[in-house]
């Protein structure tokens, strides 16, 4: 018999043979065949729910990097793998699979069963992944970390003078009022002003009044490019992307501020500025009470569906003006809020002036101060001048300075003048004069360029040494009270007295040229005053084509320029105030200026570099900073001959690779590349010849370097072993890729300042901190970080990322710690699990100087010790999922240490229970109690596995016995043994915790807290024990929010002597409480949650709030009642703002017992959607002794619908409400009346009155006793009066009544059903009506009316009736709504020859044929047209909302009609196809503004676009059938379209948008600046032909990167070429 195994291995052979076949012939196909068709499909479907998802969270992150912020690490990754399946290399896997398939066998007959199967199998494998990606779900897509600006106001700066503080204390209330957010401040030059806001921003950063706090200065002839940036960088926004206009800089500043409750200081404002558009300040909140229809409901947090919504942010402004009149008038200040800084008082003055001067002046110049006193007339910037100016010196020189004041009739110009000549050398006076060239706010780098050009600096060689230099000497100047501090400590400012002095001096004999103006040509002397004296010129916001144009003007040579002769100039700066404006320079535009040592020619767009450059051969300081340098050739020819060069600065510019002859300027010693982020190429050999290279600066630049090994490629980049050859080399910022391009020894310890980044994540997002050693490191897996060691050791600020292979921090990265460090950022760090590990620890001090802490996204970290970071100020911690506790010491008490303590006992001894215990008491006690004595501000967000700082002992014992006791769960947050006695402010955020004190925290753990922040923390049952509550002494804002569990602010302490107990927070300005479902109150007592009434009181009598400002209970179902009856007296006595909203069980807002105590202070009251509430003020029989008048001026009531009463009874003289100004009632079913009579009566500030969708039968309750009496209601200050949807409405007053109305401007009535709304009477008086009269009386309100809301009945009514022809004069602008036609419906335009003065024309809900009919149609004769096209050219805008039937706007020959329109809107034209049909003229028409108009399918046509030739801005929304902007339609017109105006262009969300036009035409955008694209998925080529935009710097919207001037769309869209 045969081997088993040989015959079974044969007849397996036999049946693969025989199967194989049936397998691919049959099985195979069969199986591929019915699942592959199936899995291919699903895989398609799910890529396209894939790339709408992609698409969607593309959009969140162009938004995320628009702000500025940084985008999360796995957000990327995502967006990567998502790309990959989209349209990347799985996507061209399945496509090569797919075309396999589609291949068939036996002459086409066959399908191929193998490609067929494995196509199946790859589509169910993608199909798997594109699932697990759609299963991510992102909260967020990036983060904000907030570059905090060193804040360097000195106290010693302000002066407590009562005067001053006075006025201080006024501001500060005011700007802490919640209904308050404009603040003025104004008089006369000197007086303080500036010194005094600047007090005001120290107070508010020290008592974290606000989030944040940005100032900036205006000026006369504001600079908002300048302006922006500094509000941009004030806010931490140090990313900003190149290129954006100011308007584009402050649309992102908004979006920051809508964030945070900021506060923006503008100094020195003289004229109107624009706040939203100008520089992104976000509207008024007043104005939004006031004048807003909707608005009132965004101040509660809640969004449509109802659900919770972050509580919205304030922004307040603080104004500084010389005038009243323009922070009234032009900024809109209210009057109440503008205060006005006096002079000194005598006494105060002479006190100042001893201060400043600091000597003993008493016994020799007594009589001096009297007169100098006298003389400075009370003006701080004199009398501190004058001071300044003789501080310090002797006798003589008092002596000669008196003489002069008493001489001069400007004090301050004498006294700035004498200190001036009293600098100690002339190059520290060139150096004032300098920097009161460069202007307010200055940076010290820039004059330390500019000196070093200038030699400033006499005996000096290094640019460390000049730079010292710069600094030393602003100080000197700054101690003689000729410079002041400025934001930052590498900036300076100065007064404008100072620069006003310092420009006479510079221009008295001609040696100086400067103008802010733009017209420099104006300022341009002639030519001999150029060639004989001029040294220095100064032009900062220059014209340069004008400029050049009127040189050419007045030149004498035909054809081209005569050069200009400035053999004397040393000095010449020029920055153009239109940078993306070509600008042809002749090429001997220098030659005649051969002495130049500083050229700064900064945002110039050269046509070509001028040669005579390259002549320059004194020239130490090159400066060409953002200017457009890329495509010019012979760049590196003309460097390359300023030998003498020293300083060459080329930040911002867009050159793509380094001139070869760079390397010939050997005495360069500062090279400034930053910002140059089009930079790929830097020739080998370039850097390493600079030998006295000092400074080399490649932040957000050059990353490409080779590796090393790399590095014999004669063609190929530089490598960075190349500057190791720079042995001078101090200052270092470079972007490195990859940390193995780094070679060794190229980093030491040595370097004075460096930013390091390494890693491809620090694109755009380097510090602008003043932190000098800057370290950002991204390690990779793999990596090595050895190369930055010796950086690690001394770096200040590091940021780290990735880490992968890393586990410690401490004792992987740098085992000997950190010694230098005072900022650690670590994020998105997945293998991190210690900071610090105490059993590796080599130092015992690894932190030593460690200031701030985030820790952000590291998913494996368990556990974080802080025992040794005693100097840590604020500590953040997000996203760290495994983060259990915060520890004081790595191990404190465990099983190990316990048993090693039981082996010390004597053999043969028992050890009992009590033994036992006593020794581990022993251990416990031995651990030292860890006091985080610095620690301010701490963050802890999103730890779902949070439990304590240190958690209690039998927790821990348990832990490491793996039997986890349930009540790990339910420890608190701090206990006794980490302390954190500075701390203030402290946010917690979806942290799983019951608790955050230990029932054993003292007083003096929470005496510092100034803020606390606590956000879905579901766990959470009460915040504080009334006895640490106590503690809370300066606590100044209180905000809960999503405590689903939460169910007492305040647990009262438990035993006998605990049943009074009584908690006061004296300092509580601000208390926020949304979303939490099971509060019960603020302080519940153990005893009254038995009570059978439970309707508690959410305040009671235990808990007190004397400094309380403003309220917001949002979303507590378990409220019924606000107040107790008897509260603490002084309590809720400041309260000014009061917001309650979707208590759908809280019954009442007052009771008569509150109104006489609470409500002294209110001054805004907004209640919404609280279902339960029939009343809001429940009078009833009120025993006030006197009359008390209520300082409540914003009333608004939304959505009650069980609403009966506003006032439940008539409060008459008692209680007066005599300052409302706006009172909005909204949704309300069962309200029958608004006011009572007394009320009514008493509405003398009364501004707006709004009352719409209500049961309300009259607006005056006629009251019990009634009256048959003419009652007479008088409104002098209502200007705005809406009442719509009152179908029940009968009356004003059911009784006999008379109403006035004297400053009536905006009139809104519509759907009033039982009503009267207007007696018209054809204007002949009023009839006798004891009842039942109309609400109005044409002939008393029209006449003053300016805007008038008209029904189709109103119009009919007045085409029937006869007026003046003057009666509607002072209208203008009219709404019409609700004139339904009819299908053939024309517009009665005729009615409107009324309306003589009209400039605005509103049509909203309209159904309408024709709007403007033809000459000679419709109701007007072809005599009166012309008289009417006279009238309608007075319309300067139309707007039309929510019309049906109408197809054109203009038809035929209606063109005429409103031939002097400027801006046009037109929101759900339904039926609309398009604007107009014939060549109509707008020659006046700027603004155009399209949405919702689902049937156009163009705009306009080829042949009616020349009636846009003047817009200059253009929105096209929604219109999701629009396919191009101007439709060809077959023209065949081969001239240029040119939009010559359009500066502003919009497209969003036009589905089918294919193109702007896809005629063959070229379009000219010679001024379009901004153009924006979102939603536009099919735009895939702007136009055929490539459209000429010279000024267009950017896309907004879809946009990803401006590339060799073309902007790119993500989505394959054809490139826009920036021409």
């Amino acid at each position: 018999m045969g081997d088993p195994v040989s015959l079974s291995c044969f007849a397996g052979n036999i049946f693969d043979k025989v199967f194989d076949p049936i397998k691919y012939l049959v099985i195979y196909p069969i199986t591929a065949l019915y699942f592959c068709k199936q899995n291919v499909t699903k895989l398609m479907a799910k890529l396209d729910v894939l790339a709408i998802r992609e698409r969607d969270l593309q959009h969140r992150v162009c938004e995320a990097q628009q702000r500025g912020d940084e985008i999360l690490e796995e957000v990327e990754q995502w967006m990567s793998e998502a790309h990959e399946h989209i349209s990347g290399k799985r996507k061209a896997d399945v496509d090569e699979l797919i075309a396999k398939a589609e291949r068939k066998y036996c002459f086409g007959c066959c399908p191929n069963p193998k490609a067929l199967y494995d196509l199946s199998e790859k589509a169910k494998e993608y199909a798997a992944d594109v699932d697990g990606l759609m299963q991510k779900v992102f909260g967020g897509v990036s983060y904000f970390h907030f570059q905090k600006q060193e804040s360097i106001v000195s106290r010693d700066d302000f002066v407590n003078f009562k005067s001053r503080n006075k006025v201080l204390g006024e501001i500060m209330n005011a700007l802490q009022s919640p209904t308050v957010d404009m603040v003025g401040v104004y008089g006369m030059p000197g007086v303080g002003k500036t010194t005094l806001v600047k007090e005001v921003k120290r107070k508010a950063e020290q008592e974290k009044l606000f989030d944040v706090v940005v100032m900036a200065n205006v000026t006369s002839s504001p600079d908002l490019p300048k302006l922006v940036e500094e509000m941009a960088l004030g806010l931490g926004m140090c990313q900003l992307p190149e290129g954006l206009r100011s308007r584009q800089v402050a649309a992102r500043i908004n979006g920051r501020l809508t964030e945070k409750n900021a506060l923006v200081i503008l100094d020195d404002v003289w004229e109107k500025i624009d706040l939203k558009k100008d520089l992104g300040i976000p509207g008024s909140k007043q104005k939004r009470l006031v004048a807003g229809q909707q608005n009132e409901e965004s101040s509660l947090p809640h969004n449509e569906e109802g659900s919770l919504r972050e509580e919205p942010k304030e922004c307040k402004v603080l104004l500084t003006s010389r005038q009243h009149k323009v922070l009234l008038e032009e900024m809109g200040v209210q009057s109440d809020n503008i205060f006005h800084v006096n002079k000194l008082e005598d006494d105060e003055a002479k006190e100042l002036f001893k201060l400043r001067v600091q000597d003993d002046i008493e016994s020799s110049h007594r009589s001096d101060v009297i007169e100098i006193v006298k003389r400075s007339s009370g003006l701080p910037l004199a009398i501190e001048k004058i001071a300044m100016a003789l501080r310090g010196k002797d006798n003589q020189q008092w002596n000669s300075l008196l003489p002069k004041l008493k001489a001069s009739t400007d004090v301050v110009r004498a006294a700035i003048e004498f200190s001036f000549g009293q600098l100690e050398s002339k190059e520290l006076q060139q150096t004032f004069l300098l920097c009161c060239l460069m202007g307010r706010n200055a940076s010290i780098e820039d004059l330390m360029e500019y000196g070093t050009g200038l030699k400033l600096f006499p005996g000096l060689n290094k640019i460390e040494e000049f730079r010292d230099a710069a600094l030393a000497s602003v100080k000197i100047l700054r101690d003689s009270s000729l410079l002041l501090n400025g934001p930052t400590n590498m900036q300076f400012d100065m007064q404008d007295a100072d620069q006003e002095v310092a420009m006479s001096i510079a221009s008295r004999d001609g040696e100086m040229l400067s103008s802010k103006d733009e017209d420099a040509a104006a300022v341009w002397p002639d030519e001999e005053a150029i060639s004989v004296k001029l040294k220095w010129i100064y032009l900062p916001n220059a014209d340069i084509s004008q400029l050049l144009r009127e040189l050419e003007l007045r030149s004498n040579s035909e054809g081209g320029y005569k050069q200009v002769q400035c053999p004397q100039l040393t000095f010449f700066h020029l920055s153009n105030k239109y940078p993306s404006s070509e600008t042809a320079v002749p090429a001997d535009f220098f030659e005649g200026m051969k002495n130049l040592e500083v050229l700064s020619l900064t945002k110039m767009h050269f046509l070509s570099m001028p040669q005579s450059i390259s002549l320059l051969t004194k020239l130490r300081t090159l400066r060409l900073n953002q200017s457009k340098l890329g495509a010019l050739e012979g760049l590196g020819e003309i460097m390359g001959k300023l030998k003498k060069l020293q300083v060459l600065n080329l930040a911002g510019c867009d050159i793509t690779e380094l001139p070869m002859e760079i390397a010939c300027l050997t005495m360069l010693k500062l090279l400034d590349m930053t910002d140059c982020t089009n930079l790929k190429v830097i020739s080998r050999d370039i850097l390493s010849k600079l030998y006295r290279l000092e400074e080399l600066k490649m932040a957000n630049s050059f990353d490409q370097w080779q590796f090393i090994e790399q590095h014999e490629n004669q063609n190929g980049n530089a490598s960075l072993a190349e500057l190791k050859n720079l042995k001078k080399l101090t200052t270092l910022e470079v972007c490195i890729n990859d940390i193995q391009m780094i070679p060794e020894g190229l980093f030491n310890a040595e370097r004075k300042r460096y930013k390091i980044f390494v890693g491809d994540l620090w694109r755009h997002r380097y510090s602008s901190s003043e932190n000098t050693k800057i370290l950002k490191l991204e390690l990779k897996a793999g990596s090595s970080h050895s190369s930055v060691t010796k950086l690690l050791k001394v770096c200040e600020e590091l940021h780290l990322e990735g880490l992968h292979g890393v586990k410690n921090v401490v004792y992987q990265l740098e085992n000997e710690g950190f010694q230098k460090l005072r900022s650690l950022y670590v994020r998105n760090a997945p293998g991190i699990q210690f900071m610090i590990d105490s059993e590796r620890l080599v130092c015992s001090d690894p932190f030593p100087v460690l200031e701030e802490l985030v820790l952000q996204n590291l998913t494996k970290m368990e556990k974080i010790c802080l025992k040794q970071l005693i100097q840590l100020q604020e500590i953040s911690l997000i996203d760290c999922e495994n983060v259990e506790e915060i520890v004081a010491e790595e191990a404190q008490v465990t099983v190990r240490e316990i048993e090693e303590a039981a082996t010390k006992v004597e053999p043969g001894q028992e050890i009992v229970a009590e033994e036992a215990q006593a020794t581990i008491r022993e251990i416990e006690e031995a651990a030292t109690k860890i006091e985080l004595g610095q620690v301010r501000s701490l963050r802890l967000e999103k730890l779902p596995n949070f439990i304590s700082f240190c958690q209690e002992k039998n927790s821990r014992v348990a832990d490491q016995e793996g039997d986890r006791l349930s009540s790990s769960r339910c420890m608190p947050l701090f206990n006794e043994k980490v302390v954190f006695p500075m701390l203030e402010e402290l946010q917690l955020t979806d942290v799983k915790i019951d608790r955050i004190w230990n029932t054993l925290a003292t007083r003096d753990s929470v005496q510092k807290l100034t803020k606390l922040n606590i956000v879905s923390c579901s766990d959470l049952k009460y915040l504080f024990s009334s006895s640490l509550a106590n503690g809370l002494v300066k606590l100044l804002r209180l905000r809960i929010v999503g405590c689903k569990s939460l169910r007492e602010i305040i647990a009262t302490d438990t035993g006998p002597e605990m049943g009074n107990c009584f908690v006061e927070f004296p300092s509580l300005k601000r208390l926020s409480i949304i979303n939490c479902p099971e509060l019960m109150g603020f302080m519940v007592k153990s005893e009254s949650t038995n009570e059978a009434d439970d309707a508690l009181p959410f305040f009671d009598e235990h808990v007190a709030f004397p400094c309380l400002e403003s309220i917001i209970l949002y979303d507590l179902r378990n409220t019924k009642i606000i107040w107790h009856s008897q509260l603490s007296p002084g309590s809720f006595g400041k309260l000014s703002e009061l917001k309650v909203g979707n208590c759908e069980n809280l019954m009442t807002i007052f009771t008569k017992d509150m109104l006489g105590s609470i409500f002294k202070s209110i001054d805004t009251l907004a209640i919404y959607k609280c279902a339960s509430i029939e009343e809001v003020f429940k009078v009833g029989e009120i025993n006030f002794k006197e009359s008390v008048q209520t300082p409540l001026r914003n009333l608004l009531i939304n959505g009650l619908p069980s609403l009966k009463h506003v006032w439940n009874e008539d409060p008459k003289e008692i209680l007066t409400f005599r300052n409302m100004e706006s009172v909005v009632v909204r949704n309300c079913p069962n309200i029958k009346s608004v006011f009572p009579i007394s009320v009514a009566k008493g509405l003398k500030q009364l501004q707006k009155l709004q009352i719409e969708s209500c049961g309300v039968e009259e607006i005056v309750a006629m009251g019990r006793e009634g009256t048959e009496a003419e009652v007479k209601f008088v409104f002098p200050r209502l200007s705005n009066l809406r009442l719509a949807k009152l179908e029940s409405l009968r009356y004003f007053y059911s009784g006999k009544h008379r109403t006035l109305w004297p400053e009536l401007k905006k009139l809104d009535v519509f759907d009033c059903g039982c009503v009267d709304e207007v007696e018209i009477r054809n204007g002949q008086g009023r009839p006798d009506f004891p009842v039942g009269q109309p609400l109005f009386y044409m002939k008393e309100i029209i006449p003053q009316l300016e805007k008038l809301s008209l029904s189709k009945d109103d119009i009919d009514m007045i085409r029937e009736s006869r007026f003046k022809r003057d009666f509607f004069f002072s209208i203008k602008v009219l709404r019409i709504s609700h004139y339904i036609g009819g299908e053939s419906a024309i517009f009665p335009i005729g009615f409107l020859r009324k309306f003589y003065d009209l400039e605005k024309l509103v049509l909203t809900k309209c159904s309408l044929e024709e709007l403007f009919p033809s000459h000679g149609q419709g109701e007007v004769e072809e005599e009166e047209q012309k008289h009417f096209d006279t009238q309608f050219s007075r319309i300067k805008t139309l707007k039309l909302e929510f019309i049906t039937n109408l197809k054109h706007v203009w038809s035929g020959d209606s063109s005429n009609v409103l031939s002097n329109l400027e801006t046009l809107k037109v929101v759900r034209g339904d039926d609309l196809i398009s604007l107009w049909t014939s060549t109509t003229s707008f020659k006046n028409l700027t603004t155009l503004f399209v949405a919702g108009c689902h049937k156009m399918e163009n705009l306009v046509s080829v042949a009616t676009v020349q009636s846009l030739v003047n817009v200059k801005s253009m929105t096209v929304r929604y219109c999701y059938k629009l396919t191009e902007i101007v439709g060809s339609q077959g023209d065949l017109t081969q001239d240029p379209i040119i939009f010559s105006s359009l500066r502003y262009l919009k497209l969003e969300a036009l589905i089918r948008l294919a193109c702007f036009c896809s005629g063959n035409f070229i379009f000219d955008f010679p001024n379009l600046g901004q153009l924006i694209v979102e939603q536009c998925p099919k735009l895939e080529i702007f136009s055929k032909r490539v459209p000429k935009t010279p000024r267009l710097l950017q896309v907004e919207g879809g946009v990803l990167w401006n590339m060799e001037g073309c902007i790119y769309w993500f989505g394959g869209f054809e490139p826009l070429r920036v021409s």
